[in-house]
C-alpha cells in the first residue's frame, strides 16, 4: 500500500510539473507572437538608384523585441517586384551579385566615366552606409570601388562591364589582394543620397513579404515556470524561464543549434512582459512596481531573503556571494573581479521599499556608496516644446532667404528618455537629430534656401520618445514670394573715405562707411557683401544690415601696390547673386 501510494504521488506530480510547463509554453509563446514587430521601407531611397535601376526594392525586417529593449530573433530581407512574382534576397550584397539586379539596370546607366563611376559610388553608399569611401579605380572595362581598408584587409566591389559600358555583373570581396592602380573620388562628394521616401506599396506585396519573414523566423521554444515558495514572498506576479532554439549556418555552409534563454515576468492578471535576462527584468520599472507590499528591504533579514531570491532567478552558483547596506543603498555582490564587485545596486526609500535597482559589472569595493538621484518619471516632466525662433507662426520671407529655428525644452530631462528631433517639411520626413552625447537646449537649426521653393510650406519641430511617438511638437508656416526690386533706387552712396580712389602708406588701415535706402534693403532681405581683389572677406547679413554700414579695412591687408575694395547689395541666398548696387575703391598703397 505504502509502494502503490508513492507512485500515486509521483504519478500526480509528474502531472503537474507537465501541466505547468504546458502553461508557461502556452504564456511565453502568446507573448512572442504579441512582441513581435515588423519594418518595411524603400531600400535604397533617392535619385542616385533611380538613375541606375528601374527596380523598386524593398528591405523588411521581423524581430521579438523584449521589453528591455533586447532582440530574441530577427529575420530581414530585400524584396524585389518583378512582374507577376517577388523576389527575396538575404541582404544587398545577395542582390547587387544577382542576374536580377544587372537585368534592372538601366540601358541608359554606362560605367565608363569618373562622372559614371561617382554616382555608382554614391549608390554604395546606400548599400553599406560608408560615406568615406577610399575611392575607386578602373582597369579597362572592370572597376573597383574600394569601400573600406583596415589593416591590409580591403573591402572592394568589382563591377565588370562591356565594351560600350553597360554593366554585366558585380560581385564583392572582402578580403581583396590585387595590387590596383591609384583610386579616385575618395574626397568626390556623393550625390543626393540623405533622402528617406515613405514606404508605398500593395497589400499583396506587403503579405508576401511579411509571410516570408515569419517563415524565416523559424524556431522552437521551450519554457518552465520558476517555482519557489521565496519568489511569491517578493514578486506579486510570476516567472518563466524560456528557451529559444534556432537552426544556423556559418560562413562554410556548416549548420548548427544556437539557444538563447530569455525571461518571462506575468504580473497578476495582467500582460506578460519579455526579458533578454533576469539583470534586465530586475531593474525594469514594471517588475519593480509589482513586488509584494509586505516585502522591504530594510534589514538583514529582509536582505538575506532577496539573496536567496536572486540566488533562484540567476541559478548562476555565485559561492562568493555577499550583501551590504548603507543607508538606502544596498549592494547585492554575486562576484568579485580584480578590486570590482559584480552585482545588483539597490536603492530604497526611508521605508525600505524598492525604487530602484541596477546591475553593474563594476560596483567599487570598500568605498563609501553614493547616494543618487531618484528613478527618472518621465509622467513627472514638462514636455513643452518652446519656439523661441522664429516668433511667429505664420509669416513670409523673399526668395532665397533662409529661416534661423531655436527651440526650447528640458534637455536633461530628454536625454534621460533618450528622445530626439523630428523634423517634416509639408508632413513628410524632412530630418532628424540625435546624438549620443544628448540634445541640447536651446537646439538650433537652420532652413536653407535650397529647401524653400516658392508657395507656402508648414514646418514642425517633434520631440520625440525612443521610436515614434511625439512628446510635443511646434509648427510655423511659411510663405516664400519672388525677390522682386524692379524700380528700387538702392541709393548706395560712399561716405568714407571721400572719394574712391585714395594713396595710403603701407601699415595704414582705412576707415570704409556707406548709406544705402535702410527701408529698401530690409523689405527685400537684401544682404552686403564686401570683396578686397575679387575675394568675399565680409559683409553683413539682412537680418542685421543697417545704414550706414561701417568698418575697417586693416592694414595689415594692404601691401604695396593697387588694391580694389568692392562693396555689393545683392539679393537673399548668397554672395555669388547679381549684384543691385555696388561700390568699388582703389587703393594705392605706397
Amino acid at each position: 500500500m505504502k509502494l502503490l501510494r508513492q507512485g500515486f504521488l509521483l504519478f500526480v506530480l509528474t502531472c503537474l510539473m507537465t501541466s505547468l510547463s504546458a502553461g508557461a509554453l502556452e504564456v511565453v509563446e502568446s507573448a512572442i507572437e504579441s512582441s513581435k514587430t515588423s519594418y518595411y521601407e524603400i531600400a535604397f531611397p533617392g535619385p542616385v538608384f533611380q538613375e541606375i535601376s528601374s527596380a523598386t526594392v524593398y528591405a523588411g525586417s521581423i524581430e521579438l523585441l523584449l521589453h528591455d529593449g533586447s532582440v530574441a530573433l530577427e529575420s530581414s530581407a530585400l524584396f524585389v517586384p518583378e512582374g507577376n512574382s517577388i523576389q527575396s534576397f538575404g541582404d544587398a550584397e545577395d542582390y547587387l551579385t544577382s542576374p536580377s539586379f544587372i537585368k534592372s539596370l538601366r540601358p541608359s546607366y554606362l560605367l565608363r566615366s569618373d562622372e559614371d563611376a561617382e554616382l555608382f559610388q554614391s549608390f554604395l553608399y546606400l548599400v553599406d552606409g560608408n560615406y568615406f569611401s577610399e575611392g575607386y579605380s578602373n582597369i579597362g572595362n572592370t572597376w573597383y570601388f574600394v569601400r573600406d581598408e583596415f589593416f591590409g584587409d580591403i573591402d572592394v566591389w568589382i563591377v565588370e562591364t562591356n565594351k560600350t559600358g553597360n554593366i554585366i555583373s558585380a560581385t564583392h570581396d572582402h578580403d581583396f589582394q590585387m595590387e590596383l592602380p591609384e583610386l579616385r573620388g575618395s574626397m568626390t562628394p556623393l550625390h543626393d543620397v540623405d533622402q528617406y521616401e515613405r514606404c508605398q506599396t500593395t497589400e499583396s506585396i506587403m503579405h508576401y513579404m511579411e509571410q516570408t519573414l515569419i517563415e524565416d523566423l523559424s524556431y522552437t521554444l521551450e519554457a518552465q515556470s520558476l517555482e519557489n515558495p521565496i519568489l511569491p514572498q517578493i514578486w506579486n506576479g510570476n516567472w518563466i524561464e524560456a528557451w529559444i532554439t534556432t537552426e544556423e549556418m556559418d560562413a562554410d555552409g556548416y549548420q548548427y543549434s544556437s539557444t538563447l534563454t530569455i525571461y518571462a515576468y506575468t504580473p497578476e492578471e495582467e500582460e506578460v512582459y519579455l526579458f533578454g535576462s533576469i539583470e534586465a527584468a530586475l531593474g525594469e520599472t514594471v517588475v519593480i512596481e509589482d513586488m509584494n507590499p509586505s516585502f522591504t528591504l530594510s534589514g538583514g533579514e529582509q536582505a538575506s531573503l532577496f539573496e536567496q531570491a536572486l540566488d533562484v532567478l540567476l541559478d548562476d552558483n555565485a559561492p562568493e556571494k555577499y550583501h551590504t547596506g548603507q543607508g538606502n543603498t544596498w549592494l547585492f555582490i554575486r562576484q568579485e573581479w580584480f578590486g570590482e564587485g559584480m552585482g545588483f545596486i539597490v536603492r530604497t526609500n526611508e521605508q525600505g521599499e524598492i525604487l530602484s535597482l541596477e546591475y553593474s559589472y563594476s560596483i567599487p569595493l570598500g568605498e563609501v556608496i553614493v547616494e543618487e538621484e531618484p528613478p527618472f518619471d518621465p509622467s513627472s516632466v514638462d514636455w513643452t516644446l518652446t519656439k523661441v525662433e522664429p516668433e511667429e507662426d505664420s509669416f513670409q520671407i523673399i526668395e532665397g532667404e533662409g529661416i534661423s529655428v531655436t527651440l526650447e525644452f528640458d534637455a536633461y530631462a530628454a536625454n534621460q528618455m533618450g528622445a530626439w528631433m523630428l523634423t517634416q517639411l509639408d508632413d513628410e520626413f524632412y530630418g532628424m537629430s540625435y546624438d549620443s552625447a544628448g540634445l541640447s537646449s536651446p537646439y538650433y537649426d537652420w532652413i536653407s534656401t535650397d529647401e524653400l521653393p516658392l508657395g507656402e510650406h508648414t514646418f514642425s519641430y517633434s520631440l520625440m520618445e525612443p521610436g515614434d511617438i511625439p512628446l510635443d511638437t511646434i509648427a510655423f508656416t511659411v510663405k516664400v514670394e519672388p525677390f522682386d526690386a524692379s524700380g528700387v533706387d538702392w541709393n548706395l552712396c560712399l561716405v568714407a573715405p571721400a572719394s574712391n580712389s585714395i594713396e595710403v602708406a603701407k601699415g595704414t588701415s582705412v576707415p570704409l562707411s556707406l548709406t544705402f535706402n535702410d527701408e529698401a534693403t530690409n523689405q527685400h532681405g537684401v544682404n552686403l557683401v564686401l570683396r578686397h581683389q575679387g575675394e568675399v572677406v565680409g559683409g553683413e547679413n539682412s537680418q542685421y544690415l543697417r545704414s550706414p554700414f561701417e568698418t575697417m579695412i586693416p592694414g595689415s591687408v594692404l601691401t604695396p601696390g593697387m588694391h580694389i575694395v568692392e562693396v555689393f547689395l545683392v539679393p537673399p541666398g548668397g554672395s555669388d547673386k547679381p549684384p543691385l548696387a555696388v561700390k568699388s575703391i582703389i587703393i594705392k598703397v605706397t
